[in-house]
């Protein structure tokens, strides 16, 4: 994340405070940077109608299906070809991780 004047911002999960949305990166903050990647984001798992989802409308951690994962892949885009996402048996530049999960969510922001 990143302030309006450049620097720095630091973010305490035991502590945390509302955080204006101009901090956190976005094609909107940094549109060169977020055109490069293309995502896949899975809801697996969970209560209710279980199975596998993009936005599952019972996306209850715990529920009776068990726990719900939620993973994400980033992949480069080809700048030549349209901004075509690069999946085609080359590896992903970050994941699959599982952001419903602490070591999840600190891979995706060592990341960025």
């Amino acid at each position: 994340m990143t302030t309006e004047g450049g620097g720095s911002l630091l973010f305490d999960p035991d502590e945390p405070v509302w955080i204006h949305k101009e901090n956190f990166l976005c094609a909107f903050t940094a549109p060169e940077l977020m055109a490069r990647y293309g995502c896949e984001y899975r809801i697996e798992g969970g209560g209710g109608g279980g199975g596998s989802s993009r936005a599952s409308p019972w996306d209850d951690v715990g529920g009776e299906g068990g726990p719900t994962s939620r993973t994400l892949t980033i992949y480069d885009r080809d700048p030549d070809d349209g901004g075509r996402i690069l999946s085609d048996g080359r590896p992903p530049v970050l994941g699959p991780v599982d952001l419903a999960t602490e070591d999840g969510r600190k891979g995706l922001s060592e990341f960025f």
